[in-house]
């Protein structure tokens, strides 16, 4: 993914939502990124898009405890039909295997459903087994 060009309008960011393209937003901790994505959620909202705003952690003990209780299907189904899902904190901690899979779940639920915002403190490097499947070949 390209990092957005400077000069980057409200305008630009409300199309790539209305086109269901995942929008990152990637810098230190303390810059602003919550405020951006809760911003970019407030002006889909204002324009008629519904929005659920979801620190990752969070979201995930949410979709663990509906899985216990029987509720995961539920879950995901609003996840999936949300026109802006707002993941914030994203990465923060190492995620469990049940984790990636449920977060797995909830991205390919959405591909070309909704626009997926995610705001992270830092890059994510792939290790092992995942940067060999990411290499070109």
């Amino acid at each position: 993914m390209k990092p957005a060009p400077e000069g980057l309008s409200r305008r630009s960011l409300c199309e790539a939502g209305r086109q269901h393209r995942p929008i990152l937003v990637i810098g230190p901790t303390g810059i602003g990124k919550t405020w951006i994505v809760c911003a970019l959620g407030n002006q889909a909202a204002r324009g008629g898009h519904s929005v659920l705003y979801a620190r990752l952690n969070r979201l995930l003990d949410d979709l663990a405890v509906a899985r216990l209780e029987g509720g995961a299907n539920r879950l995901l189904s609003k996840l999936a039909k949300v026109s802006v899902l707002i993941l914030d904190d994203f990465a923060m901690t190492e995620l469990t295997a049940a984790q990636r899979r449920d977060l797995m779940e909830v991205i390919d639920d959405r591909h070309e459903r909704g626009a997926t915002v995610i705001a992270q403190a830092h890059r994510i490097e792939l290790k092992g087994e995942l940067a060999q499947a990411a290499r070109p070949r």
